[in-house]
């Protein structure tokens, strides 16, 4: 549960516990040192911190890790969790017999082709605008679905974290995630040629996977990661 701590000066300060963050993101690096940075004076402050680790110290199987605790779009099983249930609520609430029919094969195809479930922020998307973004998607290589999919993660773990501090924040800040990394002519260098199977195994973040997937598709010149 979530514990709060009286500051000793000013403000109330808000400490995660790693079950706590577990329930926001299923992945254990994540979870763990997102709670040890806590306490956090806001949400502001936590979604900042989260954001930092989710792109910094958070390699290819935490990534999956995450993905994998989130049910496949579209599920009725009666075991997912409350936030699952209201994040995809307008999904099952606009789904045709016939479309929630194509979202379970497709659902099928792409966890056939990628290896990890189908990753969306469901939240006031309806299921025909759920099912063209995953037949769009459904083209891409894995390498670039991988980092799309990275995105789509932290936009949940945004709004589960806003749900987390809700009892102590009126209404949630405007989004840090999806925010661009600075960097500075520093910072750049030219990325070589990869096998999509070997630059995979070198991404440990999800700047990474970008980096990679840009040096791959046009071999030019890009930033170096922060991580």
């Amino acid at each position: 549960m979530l514990a709060l701590l009286t500051g000793a000066v000013t403000s109330e300060m808000t400490t995660l516990t790693v079950e706590d963050v577990l329930r926001v993101n299923g992945s254990r690096r994540f979870a763990a040192a997102l709670a040890a940075a806590s306490p956090f004076s806001s949400l502001t402050d936590a979604l900042l911190a989260a954001r930092r680790i989710w792109r910094n110290d958070v390699d290819v199987p935490g990534w999956l890790e995450a993905f994998a605790a989130n049910p496949p779009i579209g599920t009725t099983s009666p075991s997912i969790s409350k936030w699952s249930k209201e994040e995809q609520s307008v999904a099952r609430s606009t789904a045709t017999h016939s479309t929630a029919q194509d979202l379970s094969e497709w659902n099928a195809r792409y966890r056939d082709k990628f290896g990890f479930v189908f990753l969306i922020c469901a939240t006031g998307r309806t299921a025909p605008e759920v099912l063209a973004e995953l037949k769009r998607r459904y083209a891409n290589r894995l390498i670039v679905e991988l980092e799309i999919a990275a995105e789509e993660e932290l936009k949940i773990t945004e709004l589960r974290l806003a749900k987390l501090f809700s009892s102590d924040s009126a209404a949630p800040p405007t989004s840090v995630f999806g925010q661009p990394d600075k960097t500075s002519d520093d910072d750049v260098v030219v990325m070589e040629e990869h096998d999509d199977d070997n630059a995979l195994m070198s991404a440990r973040s999800p700047h990474d996977v970008v980096l990679i997937s840009v040096a791959l598709a046009d071999k030019v010149a890009v930033p170096a990661s922060q991580g």
